[in-house]
């Protein structure tokens, strides 16, 4: 993008990725007007005292996945600010800082829009047209801009290639055991290793370098422990 001209720029997300593309463009695009369109009330950062930090550790997988799905479910929803929708708050206090010297100099050239959620969004010529409306008042409103960057997080639904498969082996669920083996029939010779997806049975830490290594020593040990089965089974029916 023209770093000499005034565009007119668009960040829609309110976590930590949004902001980051939100002050990039300040730096890259010094003569831009940057707009960040956040849904919820206001930006917010991270959950990080240690006590929360505990439940990121790799002893916590056992605890979360012994339990039930509704108890799973309810620790998810109160963890969620660890890892989504907030910020690190150094970077939240800088943001911050950097909002209130614009305006009290004088010089407004960033706005951050809270409660406002896209309805619409269409190309009219050169421009992106995004019908705003606003959460309090329910007031719709068009903002025309020239570049819109999305910060608005993934779809964590399992990998395509993943549900094709269990589509043709017939699986009504993904599942996984403990060690991240997808459960197939038990008369399956080969195993299938999720990694990264399975925040709903592992815990929130599943996506994160958090428990990588633990992850992977699981995994080799089942992968051992099922060769060794295999050549016990075979040296049984040889015998």
């Amino acid at each position: 993008m023209p770093a000499d001209r005034p565009l007119r720029t668009v960040v829609v997300g309110g976590a930590q990725s949004a902001a980051e593309m939100f002050m990039a463009l300040h730096q890259d695009l010094p003569l831009s007007r940057p707009t960040l369109l956040v849904r919820s009330v206001g930006l917010q950062n991270y959950q990080t005292s240690k006590f929360v930090n505990e439940l990121f550790f790799p002893s916590f997988v056992d605890d979360f996945f012994d339990s039930a799905p509704e108890i799973r479910a309810e620790i998810l929803h109160e963890m969620h600010l660890t890892n989504y929708a907030g910020l690190a708050e150094p970077f939240l206090d800088e943001l911050y800082s950097m909002l209130y010297q614009q305006k009290m100099l004088g010089k407004q050239r960033s706005a951050v829009r809270a409660m406002t959620e896209i309805i619409s969004a269409r190309v009219d010529g050169d421009d992106v047209v995004l019908e705003l409306r606003d959460r309090r008042s329910g007031k719709v409103e068009p903002l025309r801009c020239d570049l819109v960057l999305l910060g608005t997080g993934y779809e964590p639904r399992m990998p395509a290639l993943v549900r094709d498969l269990a589509g043709r082996l017939g699986l009504a669920d993904i599942t996984v055991n403990r060690r991240y083996r997808v459960d197939l029939d038990d008369s399956a010779w080969g195993a299938v290793y999720l990694q990264g997806v399975n925040e709903r049975t592992h815990g929130i830490s599943d996506s994160l370098i958090s428990v990588l290594a633990h992850r992977s020593q699981d995994i080799l040990a089942d992968l051992l422990d099922r060769r060794a089965a295999s050549v016990a089974t075979s040296v049984a029916w040889s015998a």
